[in-house]
């Protein structure tokens, strides 16, 4: 037992264990002053124990979760960057690049307008879980609407603006995602975990792009198959989003 809490003590001066609260029953000894115990009595004593292997585990696995988020995210927006252009002539041949500019633009203005008020909601709620869904719920609508604009006939410019200021608001989640990793981890882990999500999220800026080009030497003007695809990843997400 001394060695488990040597042990214990070394982890918690490295930062690399959570902490938790925990109530155990404390025996107090009464005496009468001549050495004679009078009576026992027992009071509650709050009491500090170390996270669970099983709690740890979880904790790590829900990181997993969160760099296959911000992988995902980054891809829905950097397919854009080289794709939008040649499915906006695809859609209508006479669209200029003004419009092209506020296409592109949307994304980070739905960003921008929904990054404060997704973090106060997650602070007024206590809890992650719900702005994550609600932000891959709208993330796959955005996507879903931009891969059918062709159904759209002559409302689908202004739907393409639309859809991608949607996915522009569920970009925002990139403001919890770095709260979470932030506030699960330890001393130890913290620099890793947020290196590995800034990774997660360049990789997926890099990858935009290539999967763009991959699609069209395959499908020639299939553009919208790339975004159909994102929204059905997306909504794959969404079933993990129980493990956070």
């Amino acid at each position: 037992m001394p060695s488990r809490v040597a042990d214990s003590r070394e982890e918690e001066a490295r930062g690399e264990v959570l902490l938790k609260p925990s109530s155990d029953i404390v025996t107090f000894q009464a005496s009468n002053g001549g050495g004679v115990a009078d009576h026992l009595f027992e009071e509650q004593e709050p009491n500090w124990v170390l996270e669970t292997l099983a709690e740890r585990q979880a904790r790590r696995r829900s990181h997993y979760v969160i760099y296959l988020t911000t992988f995902v995210m980054s891809i829905g927006f950097s397919i854009v960057l080289t794709g939008v252009w040649p499915y906006l002539q695809q859609l209508d041949p006479g669209s200029s690049k003004v419009y092209f500019g506020w296409v592109v633009a949307a994304n980070p203005l739905g960003q921008m307008l929904a990054s404060p008020l997704l973090g106060w909601w997650a602070n007024r709620a206590k809890s992650n879980r719900r702005c994550f869904q609600l932000s891959l719920t709208v993330f796959a609508i955005g996507n879903g609407l931009y891969a059918i604009l062709s159904v759209f006939g002559s409302a689908a410019l202004p739907i393409m603006f639309v859809s991608r200021f949607l996915v522009g608001i569920s970009s925002a989640n990139i403001a919890i995602v770095r709260s979470y990793i932030s506030t699960s981890t330890t001393t130890s882990e913290r620099t890793t975990a947020v290196a590995l999500t800034s990774a997660a999220q360049g990789l997926g800026f890099i990858i935009g792009p290539v999967a763009v080009g991959m699609m069209d030497v395959l499908l020639s003007s299939s553009w919208h198959l790339v975004f159909g695809l994102s929204a059905m990843v997306s909504n794959c997400q969404l079933s993990r989003l129980h493990w956070l």
